[in-house]
């Protein structure tokens, strides 16, 4: 890397930036200007964001060894390592005090660098604390030595050293603390450029003027003492009074979302596959002179700058200080077509991405961590049941609490995966992820999705354990550190792509200002998901637009369309992502601070999400190719039962509420194979609206199906929507099972109207087992 980074130094330091054009008549800049035979970018027509070059800016400006004085220099050297051109790349003297130091424990850190080994130490990453890292530094030093000259080794060295602010070399510090190029700096001045080295914040000028001043006087005595300046300029410079340039904030370039997330990406590419620390990264990304090929859809980015940056189009908390992000991925081969980070004119960089943000993610992680898991690993069908109330009861008393809670508050009873996924009910996501198990709920999420953000155990310092592998984090998306909106919509990807995982991407690749690849990215596929999986997971986010939590969405009458809304605590976090066959877009909002909710408003992110989107899909479907979600070869369709998800018999359809058979989908040989146990058939008096008496007479009697639920036994009355279709059943005192939120007598309630008696009692049906045990009628009583 060394190699590269002095042959760097020789040429040119604007890097820039490339989309593909998709054809020449659009393109910014001849096509091939910039080709490559790779076949990364096959078929991929370069044109140059022209107003997206990086040329290094002020704060880190590239100045040859000939242009930097000799005293500048000198301060360096006299400081940092007077030895420098006399050693082999270790100052064996230095290094020999600084080991014996090190073993009769005056100090545990290493000291004794040679500026060769620093130079090694700013440019890789390798910082760990220990001998043999110090060995390795030392045999690295070595080599660079046999390999570069000196003047070479402290050219790289000035530029490359960070010196406070912002400021990488001597030739950014010369501008920003005084206003100079360095060959005009005074010897006082140069001192105190020299001076920040050893501890950029504690010897930054502005910040802490009296510790550069203090060091810059031990500098220049030091300077004295190795001969490199006379007693007179040695005098003179101590006596100089250092003038700083007035600290302003200065108008930069400002560079767009997409170009910031690349930049990102390579950076964090080239501290991990190239071994060097995060300021070279940063040097690279900026005075590396390299071609960078991004993989933005400039029609789609362009739509999404537009609409963001006027904020009129967006709901009024905006202009109160609410923040949105949206990020459009192409789930066949993980580009990032577009993405913003925040609303409104992007006013600099660097700036919170909040694409790129950890956010609680609530319950749109359930598809990713719960249904979609669950349904691979068979501990699910489509049409699986479960019973929508509390699992636990939480304090004593009065103070008693139902958990978990679903949004909007209320707990439907039995309930199928289609409806509990398009209302997303948290109780329901509990009960799956208790059947599928955190561990392989938390493997999905973080080997196969890539969620690096997942937090497996952590201590706080006050010693509590932190952790993701609990059913709060993994159920309902109340993840430790939250999860980036960049990340969970490339997830949902695989879902698109028929359960391929591609990681996400912002770039293909990257070319030195030679025309070397540096970086390559190509498309990272994986199976997450069997084909069947996907598609039946994507049929039950249907549900969630078409009568669910999304129904304000209107795309899915153009094309075919799934997707998930999350709320997290509270409503501070907002989130939908969806996905058609073309791409997959996501979308959070919420306020800065995490803690206060986002207001209800007409225009919500749903509408906003719709309304880009609309966008988004006659830009990407302007092929004129119709696509539709496929079916797999082994999906089937069969009946079942919405209350027991097995075989319809004939008291489904006798339901009070309607007719409960339903048409479900399923990977062929999972279909029901037992006959529905749930509805129990009992006679109804038409006219009194309850369950007929003995005295009732045979006109007004009807025959209608309850529910036959076990397992309900609360501490505390609950409400649930279908208790009072349920067979009734004697409970103990202090014992609950449920009752509907209605003004009415409910349902099965025995009937209370007073018939004539019959003249004959042998017409009088008999008594149904459950009327004699929880009501106490007998034929005596009746009669």
């Amino acid at each position: 890397l060394s190699a590269v980074l002095f042959e760097m130094a020789k040429g040119s330091r604007t890097t820039r930036f490339f989309y593909n054009a998709k054809s020449e008549e659009n393109a910014l800049s001849p096509s091939g200007a910039y080709s490559s035979e790779n076949d990364i970018l096959n078929g991929y027509t370069a044109a140059e964001l022209r107003n997206e070059q990086i040329n290094g800016g002020e704060k880190s400006v590239w100045c040859p060894l000939e242009r930097i004085p000799l005293h500048l220099q000198n301060a360096f050297i006299a400081i940092e390592d007077k030895r420098f051109y006399t050693h082999d790349g270790v100052d064996v003297k230095r290094t020999a005090a600084a080991v014996l130091n090190y073993f009769l424990g005056f100090d545990g850190r290493f000291g004794g660098s040679s500026i060769t080994q620093q130079l090694i130490k700013n440019i890789s990453s390798d910082n760990e604390v220990s001998a043999a890292r110090k060995l390795r530094e030392i045999c690295r030093a070595l080599r660079l030595e046999s390999r570069h000259s000196k003047e070479e080794i402290l050219e790289l060295y000035l530029n490359i050293v960070p010196l406070a602010e912002g400021c990488v070399g001597v030739g950014a510090a010369s501008r920003f603390y005084y206003g100079k190029e360095p060959s005009d700096l005074s010897l006082a001045e140069a001192a105190s450029v020299a001076a920040i080295t050893n501890s950029p914040v504690r010897y930054d000028p502005y910040k802490n003027p009296e510790n550069n001043l203090a060091r810059r006087s031990l500098i220049l005595a030091e300077m004295y003492s190795q001969g490199f300046i006379t007693e007179e300029e040695y005098r003179s410079a101590c006596g100089e009074e250092l003038v700083l340039c007035p600290l302003t904030s200065k108008s930069e370039q400002v560079y767009s979302w997409y170009t910031e997330t690349v930049l990102s990406d390579v950076i964090r590419d080239l501290e991990e596959e190239k071994g060097v620390s995060h300021e070279t990264a940063v040097w690279l990304t900026t005075h590396g002179g390299l071609s960078v090929y991004t993989l933005m859809d400039f029609e789609v980015q362009q739509t999404l700058d537009e609409y963001f940056e006027d904020i009129s189009h967006l709901p009024n908390a905006c202009r109160g200080g609410m923040q949105m992000a949206l990020a459009v991925i192409d789930p066949q081969t993980g580009a990032l077509l577009g993405t913003v980070g925040g609303v409104g004119e992007k006013q600099g960089n660097r700036t919170l991405n909040y694409a790129t943000a950890l956010r609680a993610p609530g319950s749109v992680i359930k598809p990713l961590s719960v249904y979609a898991p669950a349904l691979e690993e068979g501990v699910i069908t489509y049409a699986s049941v479960f019973d929508d109330v509390p699992l636990r009861f939480i304090g004593e008393g009065s103070a008693t609490v139902a958990w978990p809670k679903n949004s909007p508050a209320v707990y439907s009873g039995l309930t199928d995966l289609p409806r509990a996924v398009a209302y997303s009910k948290n109780t329901v996501a509990i009960r799956v992820l208790e059947e599928l198990g955190a561990e392989h709920s938390y493997a999905y999420l973080a080997n196969r999705l890539s969620i690096t953000s997942l937090v497996r155990g952590r201590y706080t310092d006050d010693g509590r354990k932190l952790t993701d592998l609990a059913a709060a984090p993994l159920a309902l998306g109340q993840l430790t550190d939250g999860a980036s909106l960049y990340e969970l919509t490339a997830a949902y990807g695989a879902l698109a792509n028929a359960g391929r995982f591609c990681a996400p991407r912002s770039y293909a690749l990257v070319l030195d200002r030679n025309g070397e690849v540096l970086l390559e990215n190509p498309v990272s596929e994986k199976r997450v998901f069997s084909e069947s999986t996907a598609y039946l997971t994507t049929e039950l986010l249907r549900g969630t637009v078409e009568y669910g939590t999304a129904t304000e969405i209107r795309l899915d009458e153009q094309t075919d369309l799934a997707g998930k809304t999350g709320t997290s605590g509270e409503g501070r976090d907002k989130w939908f992502i969806g996905y058609t066959p073309y791409c997959v877009c996501g979308i959070w909002c919420g306020y800065p601070d995490g803690n206060t909710p986002v207001p209800t408003e007409k225009r919500t992110h749903l509408a906003i999400w719709d309304e880009v989107m609309t966008k988004i899909h006659r830009i990407l479907a302007d092929d004129g190719e119709e696509r539709t979600f496929s079916v797999p070869r082994d999906i089937v369709r069969a009946a079942y039962c919405r209350d027991s998800g097995c075989i319809p018999c004939e008291a489904c359809r006798l339901d009070v509420r309607g007719d409960r058979i339903a048409v479900g989908l399923f990977r062929r040989g999972s279909e029901p194979h037992e006959l529905c146990t749930c509805h129990t058939v009992v006679e109804y008096d038409k006219e009194g609206g309850g369950i007929a008496r003995a005295d009732c007479p045979d006109s007004s009697r009807t025959r209608v199906a309850l529910l036959a639920v076990e397992g309900r036994d609360f501490p505390m009355q609950v409400y649930v929507e279908d208790a009072q279709y349920t067979v009734p059943t004697v409970t103990e005192e202090g014992h609950f099972t449920g009752i509907s939120r209605i003004r009415t007598a409910p349902f099965n309630a025995l009937c209370t109207k007073e018939h004539e008696k019959e003249e004959e009692e042998k017409t009088l049906p008999p008594i149904p087992w459950f009327r004699r045990k929880f009501f106490g009628i007998s034929r005596e009583k009746s009669t």
